[in-house]
C-alpha cells in the first residue's frame, strides 16, 4: 500500500474510502452515540473541531473489538473504560473525601465497569483478569489525556500530547488525585483487586 504524500491525494483518498464505506461498516464503528458516518466525521474531517466522547469512545470500541476477534495476535491482558468513566471518578472522588470509608457506596456504574458487567456487547474485561486498564481523561473539559492503570507496577501513567496541561507537575498531580486515591478504594470494594 501506497501512502499519498500531498495533502490533496491524502483527502483524496480519504474521501475515497469514505464515500465507499459500506452502510453496514456503521454498526461497527459508530454504534456509541454517532449514528452515522457523517455525523462522527463531520466534525473532525470538515470542521477541525474537538473530539467528542462518541469519537473516544468509539475508538475505544475499535480497539477492543480487534482485541477479542484476534485473540492469537493481541494481548488479552488490558481493557479500556468508557469515556465518562473518568469524568464521574471526579464527581465521586468529592463525595468519597468527606463519606467515611464504612458508609461509602460506589454507584453501579464503577462497579459494573471493573467487573464488566456494564454492557457485554461492548467487550470489556474484568479488571481482575487483565494487567492494564486505559482510562480516557478529560482535564478541564478541554483537553484529552491517555491514563493507564498498570496493576503489574501499581501506577497510572498519563500520555499527553499537549505540554501545557502536564508541564507542572503539581498542577498534574492535583489533577490525577481522584484516580490515585479513588481507584485503589474501587478496587478494593469490588472483584477488581486480585
Amino acid at each position: 500500500m501506497t501512502i499519498p504524500s500531498s495533502a490533496s491525494q491524502r483527502e483524496e483518498s480519504f474521501l475515497t474510502w469514505y464515500t465507499r464505506a459500506a452502510a453496514s461498516d456503521t454498526h461497527d464503528v459508530y454504534f456509541i452515540g454517532s449514528t452515522s458516518k457523517d455525523s462522527f466525521w463531520r466534525l473532525v474531517v470538515e470542521l477541525r473541531d474537538w473530539l467528542t466522547d462518541d469519537h473516544v469512545d468509539s475508538f475505544l470500541a475499535l480497539l477492543r473489538r480487534h482485541q477479542a476477534y484476534r485473540q492469537s495476535t493481541v494481548s488479552q491482558r488490558w481493557t479500556t473504560t468508557h469515556t465518562f468513566f473518568g469524568g464521574h471518578i471526579e464527581m465521586a472522588w468529592k463525595s468519597w473525601q468527606t463519606t467515611p470509608i464504612d458508609e461509602f457506596e460506589f454507584s453501579g456504574l464503577f462497579t459494573r465497569m471493573v467487573d464488566a458487567t456494564y454492557t457485554s456487547g461492548l467487550l470489556y474485561k474484568p479488571w481482575g483478569m487483565v494487567d492494564q486498564v486505559f482510562i480516557p481523561i478529560n482535564f478541564e473539559n478541554a483537553h484529552w489525556v491517555a491514563g493507564i492503570i498498570d496493576f503489574r507496577e501499581w501506577t497510572i501513567t498519563v500520555y499527553n500530547s499537549e505540554v501545557s496541561y502536564s508541564e507542572n507537575i503539581e498542577t498534574l498531580e492535583q489533577r490525577m488525585r481522584p484516580y490515585m486515591t479513588f481507584i485503589p478504594s474501587l478496587l478494593e470494594a469490588t472483584s477488581g483487586l486480585r
